[in-house]
């Protein structure tokens, strides 16, 4: 039975998971923006300690969005030209400290840029205000929710915040390609059990995610989802998840993240 406990960047749902009995019952999708917003709020969380991931599933591209009937913008130069000429303007984000939150305060910090973020409770949340024209630009934004609405035409996806270019928006392109080589954010999620759960259960659970990265159409129905199968075992999933909150470290204390 899959159960949705949403809201503050997935930490309402990890802080369950953490207080629930290590017995193999309770599973979790955890993501690396979850670490980053127990980061932003100034709680001590690091994966293999206070929670056990068991394996690393997938990883995404991040897309700048904009309805542009609330920001009349085609491309990235112009929503750059157009923030800097209208201070206060608004954006989204899954919420407090996400990945998406902290590079667009390293965005903003060295362009000049005067922002307000409107933080949402999830991905589809965040889309939705974006098609209803609640707010205009979405940074770093989760492909799943946003891709029926981009081949709608609703709304407009400036560019992949990635290495490369995604296989379900194959003529976006990235920031890099053009000329912002420091706006990346990636995000990466798998499953975690509770601290303490026995080793002989989360080696079970390990293996059929490990069974599910290699079965063909599941990895082409993630495509589909603007996301891809990236396997990681469980001490990559655990250094990588902890590498990637202390890379966004130095971001909070500049910018003082509460």
């Amino acid at each position: 039975m899959v159960e949705n406990r949403d809201g503050a960047g997935g930490i309402i749902g990890t802080d369950y998971v953490i207080n629930t009995a290590p017995d193999g019952y309770i599973i979790e999708y955890l993501t690396s923006s979850t670490l980053l917003g127990y980061a932003a709020a100034g709680k001590e969380f690091r994966a293999g300690e206070h929670i056990d991931p068991v394996a690393g599933i997938n990883q995404s591209q991040t897309l700048w969005t904009v309805n542009p009937n609330v920001i009349p913008v085609k491309t990235l130069d112009e929503l750059m030209d157009h923030l800097k000429a209208n201070p206060g303007e608004s954006y989204a984000t899954v919420g407090v400290g996400s990945t998406a939150h902290l590079t667009m305060l390293k965005v903003a910090g060295e362009r000049g840029l005067e922002v307000e973020h409107i933080p949402y409770r999830g991905g589809s949340a965040a889309t939705a205000a974006l098609v209803a024209g609640e707010i205009g630009l979405i940074a770093g934004g989760d492909p799943a929710s946003a891709l029926p609405h981009i081949r709608s035409g609703a709304i407009l996806t400036l560019a992949v915040s990635g290495p490369a270019r995604m296989k379900s928006l194959p003529d976006v392109q990235t920031t890099t390609e053009l000329g912002y080589p420091d706006i990346i954010t990636v995000s990466f999620g798998g499953f975690a059990v509770p601290h303490g759960t026995p080793q002989e259960v989360a080696d079970v659970i390990t293996g059929w995610v490990k069974g599910a990265s290699e079965d063909e159409a599941f990895r082409k129905r993630l495509e589909e989802l603007g996301t891809e199968v990236v396997f990681r075992d469980p001490a990559t999933f655990i250094a990588d998840l902890n590498a990637n909150t202390d890379n966004f470290e130095a971001i909070l204390e500049k910018y003082e993240v509460k």
